[in-house]
């Protein structure tokens, strides 16, 4: 009996159009705030309101679909405060087993014959007995 293997385990469902859920939450605050700096600023400066509406939708989309590391950007950032708020002391405890291991490995390089080691290299030999082809 085959079984069917799922693929594509960490891939998140795509809720709006190609967004996924998080990447449309992003862009639907950025718009929110597009549309009341809108109501607001538009009518004193056009300018102002057109570089805040490219900075906020630039952000949205560096949050959307930015990646450091092939980790979303707020996995990162999670990741370096965790790493940061955390603990950075490092305990190496010796245990018992790695004597054991150690008299082990002694034990059988005692058992097992050395290597025997010449001179000369028999490649030359080798060389000149199939360059002659005599046994």
């Amino acid at each position: 009996m085959r079984f069917e293997i799922p693929q594509f385990i960490k891939r998140e469902a795509r809720i709006v159009g190609p967004l996924t859920f998080k990447q449309s939450i992003f862009f639907g605050i950025a718009l929110v705030v597009v549309f009341i700096l809108y109501f607001t600023l538009a009518k004193k400066s056009v300018i102002q309101f057109l570089l805040t509406a490219i900075l906020l939708v630039g952000t949205a989309s560096f949050l959307a679909f930015g990646r450091i590391q092939g980790k979303t950007i707020l996995n990162f950032v999670q990741d370096f405060f965790s790493f940061t708020a955390g603990s950075k002391i490092y305990l190496w405890k010796r245990k018992e087993g790695a004597r054991i291991i150690k008299k082990e490995i002694k034990e059988i390089k005692k058992e097992t014959p050395s290597l025997r080691v010449t001179g000369k290299s028999l490649l030359k030999g080798l060389l000149t007995k199939i360059e002659t082809k005599t046994k």
